[in-house]
């Protein structure tokens, strides 16, 4: 680590010197050598045609040599500036026409020189995009946990803030946090209730604002980054839920757990020098931190998870490490956790913790209880909003009442494992309501407690091992010695810190700017319950109809109705040659100006691709996609910068026209339903995760699907074919497994059959599907209406819808 750290210093320091060279001492220089970028005076108009038609005697070549060298040093002091401010700010640097090559030195030079100041991580690491972190993630095996840190202790009283929260941008917040999975995991499941409302030949409303719906694609763009690392997480969960049940003499418990790159380490209360595989002990660490062998998946342990427990039930970010690792701390061992600084830091860092807490995948069974965030009241259940934090006390007052210690039978666990609600049963197959001597209750406040709240609080917490709190605290007093966690968060020159104690760690706060605040809370306000007509926007006017030739051995055939495939193709597509053509598909008959494709090519919309870089990939693309039966190019150039497919079918414009023929002519339009429903091969464009694909898009195609499927299903029935019902409710299920339209039509198919056996199945299908993503992990009421008529009314015989 010291060599390394040599290096860095003095890659950085050579970078400074090349930049004080060229921005300080190149106009010396020229200054010495040439004069100033100026003439001594203004030629007239006569004499400029004087000097250019008469033979130059050297004049006019270093008068231009003067000021090619004037305007070189001009753009390059400007490419600097740019870069500087935009790392500052956490931004990309604007793009200058012409100064690709200028502005891509000096942001080299200037992320050399940033290793001169910063330990591990970054300055900007509390505010880069994801991807960034990644990159500068060590592999060392060395912990930065165990590595001093390179920032003082923040003081309670901290200087003019350097770094606000305002400055981190919408998607850079969401991606540091890695909140992205969660908070899309959330959507899904308010969308899914939204979705168990719709009509049939109806749309779910979705956010209208372009800004909100660029909000959601910059999620789903950071979730490809943090699902790696949130699955590992996952995994070492549940994997180490087990092993501290099954550990002899048992293990006192984890404070934390620390992911960094391909390591995992945990954090324990106490020493446990006989960690079972496939931790191991960390060196020097007193026994007291075990670490996860890279080479080893938590997945491939011989010891399988328990499902009731979890080992880490409060568990928040409460930092990234000096190598870019992730922190992650156990609030419900800190108790009260009082978080005291600069009062713009702590309000940012706590909506991120509320945020997280309230959309976390890790800890489903948790309740949040949230004072001053009412703009979360729409996540219901999960996430209770108070005004106050007085009525909040009243209620966990109430509730500690009625609630039986947590505590495990074997003696040592403590509060550690919180067990989770029970699972389904099969009749009448409901998930049980919250136990609530289970739920560990999470409480955060955005708002200050007074000091006669404060005590109340902490005594709840003292007397039931089920509450943790974090909140802010700005009372003066003296040195508090009470049990509990204190974060102090303080602005330095490189950047926020937070150090937390009584574990003596310090990390970069993560922190959610107020207006990323409220863009999260108009996309989950967005999701409101009542449909509209499939016309209104976000979903677009249906323009002309789009030609359905039948698929053709010669013809492209883009099929996106399950995982994305092209067939016909000459050679066999690179991933974004497959992109292109997959755009072009789906923008026909317009298709895209040359603009259009380099802005959806891009990694994202502020980085188009570059124009020759374009044209190569067009030319690219068509060689692999080879010609037309006719001769022609697939890839078609029709003028204007417009490109257009050629002799290529889409699955989903087929399907369309198959769907429309057959809810049009319901006498004879059966066929052409079964048609539709063939094409159908798995959820669509599975596997595809391009930043450009709109919700709307895939909201429609779910619709058309799922009510295409229904329509099918019904008119089965109704001429006396259940078998074919329920296989048509199937392939709809496919497409859409939370459909409980379909679940419904499945169940009244095979009632009709008299598969008694078959509908148990199906129903207990449904409630493993549904308790998963539903809000409440129930079905909707009409799915449970339906199969209790069904399972206790007559044998035979089609329900009514």
């Amino acid at each position: 680590m010291t060599t390394r750290r040599t290096g860095e210093v003095l890659r950085g320091l050579t970078a400074l010197l090349v930049l004080i060279v060229l921005i300080a001492g190149l106009p010396l220089l020229l200054q010495a050598l040439a004069g100033p970028p100026w003439p001594g005076h203004l030629p007239s108009w006569e004499e400029l045609t004087g000097r250019l038609l008469r033979r130059d005697n050297g004049t006019l070549l270093i008068a231009a040599l003067r000021l090619i060298g004037w305007a070189t040093w001009a753009a390059f002091t400007l490419s600097t500036l740019l870069e500087a401010l935009a790392r500052r700010r956490g931004n990309r640097a604007a793009a200058l026409p012409g100064l690709g090559t200028l502005q891509r030195m000096t942001a080299q030079l200037i992320a050399s020189v940033t290793l001169i100041t910063h330990s591990s991580l970054t300055p900007m690491a509390a505010a880069a995009p994801p991807a960034v972190i990644l990159a500068a993630i060590s592999t060392s095996n060395q912990s930065s946990l165990d590595r001093p840190s390179a920032e003082p202790r923040p003081d309670t009283h901290t200087p003019p803030e350097t770094h606000t929260a305002a400055d981190i941008t919408m998607p850079i917040a969401f991606g540091t946090g890695l909140l992205a999975g969660g908070i899309l995991t959330t959507l899904a499941r308010l969308r899914h209730h939204q979705r168990q409302q719709r009509a049939p030949g109806r749309r779910i409303h979705l956010p209208e604002s372009p800004h909100i719906q660029r909000v959601e694609q910059d999620l789903h763009r950071h979730d490809r980054f943090a699902t790696q690392t949130d699955r590992q997480l996952a995994t070492t969960l549940t994997v180490l839920s087990d092993l501290l049940h099954r550990q002899d003499p048992p293990i006192q418990g984890v404070a934390g757990i620390h992911l960094a790159g391909d390591r995992v380490e945990v954090i324990l209360t106490a020493p446990a020098p006989q960690p079972p595989p496939p931790f191991t002990v960390m060196t020097g660490s007193q026994d007291m931190r075990w670490r996860l062998n890279p080479a080893q998946d938590p997945a491939d342990s011989p010891i399988r998870p328990g499902p009731l427990s979890h080992p880490v039930p409060g568990v928040v970010t409460a930092g990234f490490t000096q190598d870019g690792g992730r922190l992650l701390l156990d609030l419900q061992r800190l108790g009260v956790t009082l978080c005291r600084g600069a009062t713009a830091l702590i309000d940012a860092y706590l909506r991120m913790i509320a945020v997280e807490a309230a959309t976390s995948p890790w800890a489903p069974w948790r309740q949040i209880i949230l004072i001053g965030f009412p703009e979360m009241s729409v996540l219901g259940h999960r996430a209770v909003n108070y005004a106050a934090l007085g009525p909040a006390l009243d209620m966990l007052h109430d509730r500690a009442g009625r609630t039986r210690p947590q505590h495990h039978t074997d003696a040592g666990r403590g509060s550690m494992l919180a067990k989770s609600p029970d699972l389904p049963s099969d009749e009448p197959g409901l998930r049980a309501d919250h136990d609530e001597s289970n739920a560990l209750i999470l409480l955060i406040s955005v708002t200050p407690p007074a000091a006669q709240d404060l005590d109340r609080l902490r005594t709840l917490v003292q007397n039931s091992t089920g509450i943790a709190a974090i909140l802010p605290d700005n009372l003066v007093r003296g040195a508090d010695d009470r049990p509990g966690g204190r974060f102090e968060l303080a602005n330095t020159q490189h950047g926020p810190i937070l150090h937390a104690s009584p574990m003596g760690l310090t990390v970069r706060p993560p922190a959610l700017p107020a207006p990323a605040y409220r863009d999260l809370a108009l996309l989950f306000g967005a999701t409101q319950p009542a449909d509209l007509d499939r016309h209104t926007p976000p979903y677009p006017t249906p323009g002309p109809p789009t030609a359905a030739a039948a698929e053709s051995d010669h013809g492209l055939q883009i099929r996106i109705l399950g995982p994305l495939e092209i067939l016909g193709a000459h050679l066999e597509l690179l991933p974004k040659q497959a992109e292109l053509v997959l755009l072009l598909a789906l923008h026909e008959p317009y298709g895209l100006r040359n603009s259009q494709l380099a802005t959806y090519l891009g990694p994202d919309e502020d980085t188009p691709k570059p124009p020759d870089s374009l044209r190569q990939h067009l030319s690219r693309t068509r060689q692999r996609l080879g010609t037309a039966p006719d001769g022609q190019q697939r890839i078609r150039h029709i003028g204007n910068g417009l490109y257009r497919l050629h002799d290529a079918t889409l699955d989903w414009a087929r399907f369309q026209h198959l769907a429309t023929l057959g809810r049009t002519h319901p006498t004879d339009g059966i066929p052409h339903l079964r048609d539709a429903l063939t094409l159908i091969r798995g959820q669509a464009f599975t596997g595809c995760y391009h930043w450009w694909l709109q919700p709307s898009l895939l909201e429609t195609i779910r619709a058309e699907i799922v009510d295409t499927a229904a329509v099918l299903a019904d008119l089965e029935l109704c001429t006396g074919n259940p078998a074919a019902a329920a296989r048509a409710a199937r392939c709809g299920l496919t497409a859409d497994p939370s459909a409980e339209q379909l679940w419904r039509a499945l169940m009244r198919a095979e009632h009709a059959a008299g598969n008694l056996a078959t509908l148990h199945q199906t129903w207990k299908q449904c409630l493993r599907q549904i308790s998963d993503i539903s809000l409440d992990g129930r079905p909707h009421p009409d799915t449970i209406h339906l199969f209790h008529q069904l399972t206790t009314g007559p044998r035979a015989g089609a329900m009514s819808p």
